[in-house]
């Protein structure tokens, strides 16, 4: 086999080797696709090696049928797999930063927002059904951007609870990061040891320190590191399943209380990910009403207005606009409390505006037009918000989408019928 192999026929070209195993079956690409120059990352499984395996091959595709069904910001999408002469690749987004393990601003702070940051993952990772464990995470398999966006790579290891582990897989290198219980009974929390152990191994690179045993901090050689996030990281890396964190979102919820203030931020931004199904069901009400209010939009504007291109396009045009600006302000409302009232002030003013001028100018029947326009704009609108806050589960996801059209039509049918 080549050292660099030809993949334009598939769609890509090899830019660089970033990684193999010792036997040289398992080699991770970093690469272009061949169309749009976009980078990418291509884990390729040798066949003819002499010490390939059905077990490795197997680690592959169970590596993308996994990732295939998870959606997160922080988790490197799945792109493609195909089939070589004599290998098997599979490809995912390529993310541009440093690795963990060669991040150089690792300060008390970075490390507790790169801690959060984590955390979020595992706590999506645990809320699939049946909950997914990482049981690879060390300071290599997690990258940093430089808008110090984090990111978890490498799901060889990963299983759903209802799996077993493959011993094999396990690098030596690696041994220090696994938890006590993970060769025999992997659980939630032997994720919660890995970061733990990272997240140590961190701060002994940053201050020249030694790990007493399990792993765990010297408090007298720490005087400079908060005492409730060192007590935070050794409850991380407790041997005992009983004394540790038992899931991701424990862990964070602890890790807000004992330092708050130097994470505040980030883990407001990460909260409001998401809408609550309370929340969701509120949108889902909302919009029923809002297609009934088209139905009867439609109603009164035929009895009010003249059907001509002049009209038609002047309700198109106001749609447009009310739609930009409900957008830009839903935008403003939802990610910056700041700017919040302003946000709810042109929302409310711009479509009541354009009314008033539009009925000014061309009369009573092209107001009436311009208010339905209004009414499918912020319908649209509204449906672009809670479609943009979807839960990151894919089953969820598809619920909530078949809910909101279901709900549209509920409300035009209402609308046709009483109206």
């Amino acid at each position: 086999m080549n050292n660099i192999p030809d993949l334009t026929q598939y769609g890509y070209k090899i830019i660089e080797k970033l990684g193999q195993d010792k036997n040289k079956s398992n080699i991770i690409w970093q690469g272009i696709t061949t169309n749009n120059n976009i980078s990418v990352i291509i884990k390729q499984f040798c066949f003819a090696t002499k010490d390939s395996s059905w077990s490795g091959y197997q680690t592959y595709q169970r590596e993308i049928e996994l990732l295939k069904t998870l959606k997160h910001p922080g988790i490197p999408r799945y792109l493609d797999s195909f089939e070589t002469d004599n290998s098997f690749c599979f490809v995912r987004e390529y993310i541009e930063g440093v690795s963990l393990a060669e991040f150089i601003e690792t300060t008390e702070k970075n490390l507790k927002i790169i801690a959060v940051k984590i955390l979020d993952i595992l706590v999506y990772l645990q809320q699939q059904k049946p909950p997914v464990l990482h049981l690879g995470i060390t300071p290599n398999n997690i990258i940093v951007d430089e808008q110090k966006n984090v990111y978890l790579t490498d799901f060889s290891l990963a299983q759903n609870t209802n799996n077993t582990v493959d011993f094999s897989l396990i690098k030596t290198s690696n041994a220090e990061f696994i938890a006590p219980e993970q060769l025999n009974a992997p659980c939630k929390a032997s994720d919660i040891y890995g970061l733990g152990v990272t997240l140590n191994r961190l701060i002994k690179k940053q201050q020249s320190l030694s790990l007493v045993t399990n792993n765990k901090l010297d408090a007298s050689t720490l005087s400079e590191l908060d005492s409730g996030f060192q007590e935070w990281l050794n409850t991380m890396v407790e041997p005992e399943l009983n004394k540790r964190y038992p899931d991701a979102e424990t862990a964070k919820k602890a890790l807000q209380t004992s330092s708050w203030d130097a994470i505040e931020p980030v883990v407001k931004s990460n909260d409001n990910v998401v809408l609550s199904n309370r929340a969701f069901a509120t949108g889902l009400v909302t919009m029923i009403v809002l297609g009934s209010a088209i139905a009867l939009g439609f109603n009164v504007t035929q009895k009010a207005t003249e059907k001509s291109l002049i009209n038609i396009t002047i309700a198109l045009m106001g749609m447009v606009i009310i739609y930009l600006t409900q957008s830009a302000s839903a935008t403003i409302i939802t990610n910056d409390n700041s700017e919040k009232k302003q946000g709810i002030i042109v929302a409310i003013s711009v479509p009541i505006i354009l009314a008033i001028i539009t009925g000014f100018i061309f009369g009573k029947g092209e107001a009436v037009a311009m208010g339905l326009a209004t009414i499918i704009a912020q319908t649209a609108t509204l449906g672009y918000v809670l479609l943009q806050k979807l839960p990151l589960s894919q089953q969820d996801n598809t619920l909530r989408v078949i809910g909101l059209v279901i709900a549209i039509a509920l409300g035009l049918i209402c609308g046709v019928v009483i109206f």
